[in-house]
């Protein structure tokens, strides 16, 4: 019985083999699938990044890519700011406005004529010369009043009043008068100023902390800051004290 069972399964076979032959049928693998990969953006220039994202520029546009390299925002702007809290100043189409990661607009600046990245929730704005802030919905918070403005660091802008720099606080009021004749940011509780002249640093509540003589100063880093004197560029901290470039 066995034997039988053998026969008629080998016989099978055989006239099943058979029968492809004559029909021409032939078993043939198929070839791979070759994966064409996407030749990437040469891009003419990339940013550095800034919450995930860099600026890339391709043919005159500009866009982000994350990490990966991947551009998740297209190449469509004239003109792009590096993201800060979580929004980035675009120029699209002859209007600046400001988008999320997404590429979705937020704000777009219809009346204002300029402006810079966010920081500390605020903005300046300015229209017609004049300088305030928005918020991150656009909302003006302080007044376009001013000649001139800084953005907002450790609680402070720096803001310009006819021909003269003071700052104030997030509700718009004078903190430290403005009788500076230009400022930089605060940073690490101190801010460099200038007055007849000549470059000191102050504090936040507007005390002279490292005498007005140097010819310029920059914002403080790590407790040192690059100054310059006599023609010379050094560091010094904050006890008015030489750290590093000092002359002989």
């Amino acid at each position: 019985m066995k034997n039988i069972l053998l026969y008629t399964l080998l016989l099978t076979v055989a006239i099943s083999y058979g029968q492809g032959m004559l029909s021409g049928e032939k078993v043939k693998k198929k070839p791979p699938t070759q994966q064409t990969t996407p030749q990437a953006k040469e891009y003419d220039f990339v940013g550095a990044y800034s919450e995930g994202l860099a600026t890339v520029s391709f043919n005159g546009k500009t866009g982000f890519i994350d990490e990966t390299g991947k551009e998740v925002i297209p190449t469509k702007y004239r003109h792009a700011e590096s993201f800060s809290e979580g929004l980035a100043l675009v120029l699209f189409e002859g209007k600046w406005c400001f988008i999320d990661k997404t590429g979705n607009t937020v704000i777009t600046l219809n009346k204002y004529r300029n402006s810079e990245s966010f920081s500390q929730g605020l903005t300046w704005v300015s229209l017609n010369d004049k300088y305030g802030f928005i918020d991150k919905t656009g909302r003006e918070v302080i007044p376009l009043i001013y000649d001139g403005a800084h953005s907002f660091t450790e609680g402070l802008a720096g803001v310009e009043k006819n021909g003269k720099w003071g700052f104030i606080d997030k509700y718009n009021r004078e903190v430290i008068p403005a009788i500076y004749d230009d400022v930089w940011l605060f940073s690490e509780g101190l801010a460099a100023v200038k007055k007849q002249g000549k470059w000191g640093f102050i504090d936040k509540a507007g005390k002279q902390i490292i005498p007005f003589r140097y010819e310029a100063a920059n914002t403080f880093s790590q407790g040192v800051v690059r100054v310059k004197l006599s023609g010379k560029f050094f560091y010094i901290n904050k006890k008015d004290e030489c750290v590093k470039d000092c002359s002989e």
